[in-house]
């Protein structure tokens, strides 16, 4: 609470005092809201998770510093990209159901798990790549005003979709056309672009997913 007392003649002369009181309310973050491409992932494959931070209206929270634990340890391989809405690229390691579990740091209130589940690694291979490149973090990035391709294989399976950045069937091989700067999938720098595939044998399915990064074109200062 913060009082600002505002002085007139009258006050001084025992007339009148005029108070002014203003409320500083704090929000908290009460909970970690999850979103996934997909829950279920087998040893190897990868998908991609954001944890929102939330108070008690389920308005979004800036500025949150997320704490991120695995349980079981090393059931799951993480790669975290950090902001208000916080993407985590995460990779499966080792079969059973695995926890993700998030909160805002000094709010232990906020704590809140997500559970994947993993399954034993198969005959199905998803390849993913961008510009080319195998980015086995699971992150690719494209200096601001580069166009970017992707495309992708899947061995053994029978049918794939694309669930990100739109909802597609696709082939079980295919490439994109160039992506310029002001398409629709071009990432920003607060926008990231997710590109995830999902492909099936008839019987399991597998997952791949790859998210680009826009990047500034570094400065290059001549003499």
């Amino acid at each position: 609470m913060r009082i600002q007392w505002m002085l007139t003649l009258g006050s001084m002369l025992g007339l009148a005092v005029a108070c002014t009181v203003t409320s500083i309310v704090s929000v908290e973050c009460k909970t970690i809201e999850f979103t996934t491409l997909t829950n279920t992932l087998r040893v190897g494959d990868r998908t991609v998770v954001t944890a929102t931070p939330v108070d008690s209206l389920s308005r979004p929270l800036s500025n949150r510093d997320l704490l991120l634990e695995v349980n079981p340890v090393g059931s799951l391989d993480t790669v975290r990209l950090v902001g208000s809405t916080e993407i985590i690229v995460v990779t499966g390691k080792s079969a059973g159901p695995a926890k993700l579990k998030a909160q805002c740091r000094n709010e232990s209130e906020s704590s809140t798990d997500y559970t994947l589940s993993v399954t034993p690694a198969g005959a199905m291979v998803i390849s993913l790549l961008v510009d080319s490149v195998a980015h086995f973090s699971g992150i690719a990035d494209v200096l601001t005003g580069d166009s970017f391709t992707y495309s992708w294989e899947a061995t053994n399976a029978t049918a794939c979709i694309m669930n990100s950045p739109v909802t597609s069937g696709i082939a079980l091989k295919g490439s994109s056309v160039p992506i310029p700067l002001g398409s629709a999938f071009y990432p920003s720098s607060a926008r990231p672009t997710i590109i995830s595939i999902v492909c099936t044998d008839g019987v399991n399915t597998a997952s791949n997913a790859v998210v680009v990064r826009n990047r500034f074109r570094p400065l290059i200062f001549k003499p």
